[in-house]
């Protein structure tokens, strides 16, 4: 490589000046390996076409953020705060295209990786190898792909804040590049910009841990990360109320996105409590985990604990006590920072949480750096039982990880087909009714009952139930979506009811003697309009 003349190696040379000598081939490793562990953990998903109810939404005016196939529309990423959110999309267009948003979700990924090798600086290709596939198969990207539309927009965010991460950890001016890759990554969305800073916190008890630091210089390496961090919220802020007051946007309420700037005193105690909860019983919260992979998770988190213990013991940190309060401080702040969304935000769902899976990667990070001491015997013996329990328990996760997943891509194609072919029938049933023409308005009404709806198909719906973004048919198959589901996958155009004709339908009483679809006279020419009713429930 160092002898080549063409472009392309000339190229390679110069991006890879900027890569330590000695983690040099583990870099170009990652980026390789973490391409091809990202694609076949989710190629289930990037090969096919998987719906969920937000898909469809806006197409038939009835609220929403999206269209069938369309992307994130500008108005409604800017009353969320992610003003950067159609900016970062354009690069897939305003389509719904699952392989080769795919493929730019794996390149942003794979960036993302090489990025957080560089900071742990890790040496084995193993270790960069068992990162890539702890990341990649968190159930976040999962639930990230089931909103394909924006993917491609929060890879991008995962990979501005990992690179934020790294420029204000391994440069000395960093933290300036570093604050407008986090206000970028906000922009987008703001859950990763706790990714990046949980990183930060990792890095810094693994540099304080590993590197022979003096008091001053871990002052300020706690004082650089921080201030990269900070200043990336302030700008964000700053950029999102002028745009804000220009346009005469309001923020939304959604997932308390509003008061994220204002904490309540008072949520403070049960907001942290939460936080620190929720990365230690990770995978207790989830129905599609086992009891015994939360307890592996909880056996990973106890190693890493004695091993920090350890650590300030064999380095005497001890001796020094300001930077013995800063590493305590710092390894109490760890679970807190992987849920820090939970202090922001308050109300969480499995998309805004990726930072939890920094754990794991911290615990493959310690594995590259344990050395198995040549004697003792008995000394060798504990510390090689402790790395194979840590390894287990990483594999364990990981494993059950890539389960979930696809489980959760095998529950979206089995809704998606079994609405397709209610649709279908519904469809059928409609033009069949008499004094249907084309043309006609149509008025759905109520919300498919559960005891009578025609799709009996309990498939792993309790089991998935919280895996965000993984409809239920009665999700997919509501009133409001029904239309846009027709008018998308059947090409079945169905005229919308105006707001004055459904006032009148539903004040009227007249389909209150209606059955149930789909039973005879669930379908019923009233006015002008055919009435379909779903069920009781509106």
């Amino acid at each position: 490589m160092e002898n080549s003349n063409s472009y392309f190696g000339r190229l390679l040379q110069y991006i890879c000046i900027y890569i330590d000598k000695k983690h040099r081939k583990v870099i170009i490793f990652t980026f390789v390996a973490a391409i091809a562990v990202f694609l076949a953990v989710h190629m289930y998903c990037f090969t096919n076409q998987l719906v969920n109810h937000d898909y469809a939404l806006v197409s038939n005016g009835i609220g929403g953020m999206y269209n069938l196939g369309v992307i994130y529309d500008e108005e409604g990423g800017l009353s969320s705060g992610r003003f950067l959110l159609t900016a970062a999309n354009s690069l897939s267009s305003r389509y719904t295209l699952p392989w080769f948003t795919g493929l730019l979700c794996a390149l942003y990924f794979s960036l993302s990786m090489c990025a957080i090798v560089s900071l742990f600086e890790i040496k084995s290709r193993l270790s960069a190898a068992l990162i890539c596939v702890a990341v990649a198969a968190f159930p976040t990207a999962a639930s990230t792909f089931a909103f394909m539309y924006t993917a491609d927009a929060y890879f991008m965010a995962l990979m501005l804040s990992c690179f934020g991460a790294y420029f204000a950890h391994k440069f000395r001016w960093g933290w300036l590049p570093a604050s407008l890759l986090f206000a970028a990554s906000l922009g987008i969305y703001q859950s990763y910009f706790c990714f990046g800073a949980a990183l930060l916190v990792l890095s810094i008890i693994f540099t304080i841990f590993h590197k022979p630091l003096s008091v001053r210089d871990t002052i300020w390496i706690c004082v650089r990360d921080l201030l990269s961090l900070a200043l990336g919220l302030v700008l964000y802020r700053v950029v999102l109320t002028l745009i804000l007051n220009v346009t005469g946007t309001q923020l939304s309420t959604y997932m308390g996105l509003d008061h994220m700037w204002y904490l309540p005193v008072w949520e403070l105690g049960t907001r942290l409590s939460n936080a620190f909860r929720y990365t230690v019983l990770f995978y207790r919260v989830f129905p599609f985990y086992s009891k015994f992979v939360n307890i592996m998770h909880i056996i990973m988190l106890l190693i890493l604990a004695a091993a920090s213990v350890s650590a300030i013991i064999r380095k005497k940190i001890y001796k020094s006590p300001i930077k013995l309060i800063i590493t305590v401080c710092l390894i109490l702040t760890a679970p807190l920072a992987c849920s820090l969304i939970w202090v922001m935000s308050g109300s969480v769902h499995l998309l805004m949480v990726y930072p939890v899976v920094l754990m794991s990667v911290a615990a493959i990070a310690l594995l590259d750096k344990v050395e198995i001491p040549a004697a003792p015997a008995f000394s060798r013996f504990v510390r090689s039982a402790v790395c194979t329990l840590l390894l287990v328990s990483v594999l364990i996760q990981c494993s059950a990880n890539v389960i979930a997943s696809n489980k959760a891509y095998l529950k979206m194609d089995t809704v998606f087909k079994n609405a397709y072919a209610f649709c279908l029938k519904l469809s059928a049933r409609i033009e069949a009714t008499e004094g249907y023409h084309i043309g006609m308005p149509v008025m759905f009404i109520g919300q498919l009952d559960e005891s009578n709806r025609p799709i009996q198909n309990p498939f792993m719906h309790e089991e998935l139930e919280a895996f965000t973004g993984v409809d239920t048919e009665r999700s997919l198959l509501s009133a409001g979506c029904i239309p846009a589901f027709c008018s998308f996958f059947l090409g079945d155009e169905i005229t919308k009811v105006s707001a004055e004709q459904a006032d009148a339908i539903r004040l009227g009483g007249k389909t209150e003697d209606m059955k149930i679809y789909p039973y005879p006279e669930s379908i019923r020419l009233i006015d002008g309009v055919m009435v379909v009713k779903l069920g009781n429930e509106f």
